[in-house]
């Protein structure tokens, strides 16, 4: 199930002094595999830049040992700002949501998080991808629960690798 789209655009930001953004780039980057069911994708840059920074998918041997309440930090552009990191724990580990499987953490998350990622504060090893927030209905309005934000689970990144014969990531 291999599919190819066109390139888009990532940005890759620059921080001073681990705290404050210096700068941004964006590169162009080819869509090497992608499931849209499982909101997934796998992106190569195009540049000879190499990045300092690579997240690194927690091993599947180690998942199992993932237990309720490790610490955790959650990553990405909340409502469009830059990129911001929220810490939390990992409250729940078997959540299916449309016949996929995720995993739920308190780190705050909201509209912009998608696609950004959970890791582990202990090893920093990513255990998600930011994808989901909870919503209630109160009254005539919508409140969205904020502590309460869904990633897809490493077990699916793991499956979405095998799929797209990705085995070697």
């Amino acid at each position: 199930k291999k599919e190819f789209l066109e390139q888009v655009d990532v940005q890759i930001f620059d921080y001073v002094y681990l705290s404050q953004v210096n700068s941004s780039n964006t590169y162009r980057a080819d869509i090497l595999a992608y499931d849209k069911t499982a909101d997934i994708a796998i992106l190569r840059l195009v540049s000879p830049k190499a990045q300092p920074y690579v997240a690194q998918v927690i091993p599947r041997n180690k998942i199992k040992d993932v237990k309720l309440f490790a610490p955790a930090f959650s990553s990405g552009c909340s409502l469009g700002h830059d990129p911001i990191f929220n810490d939390g724990r990992i409250t729940y580990l078997s959540e299916i949501i449309d016949n996929k499987l995720y995993w739920m953490s308190n780190c705050s998350s909201i509209f912009g998080n998608s696609g950004g990622a959970i890791f582990l504060a202990e090893t920093g090893e990513q255990v998600g991808i930011t994808a989901r927030v909870s919503a209630t209905s109160v009254g005539w309005g919508i409140d969205i629960i904020t502590w309460m934000g869904f990633s897809v689970a490493p077990q699916t990144i793991y499956e979405f690798f095998d799929e797209q014969e990705l085995k070697f990531l």
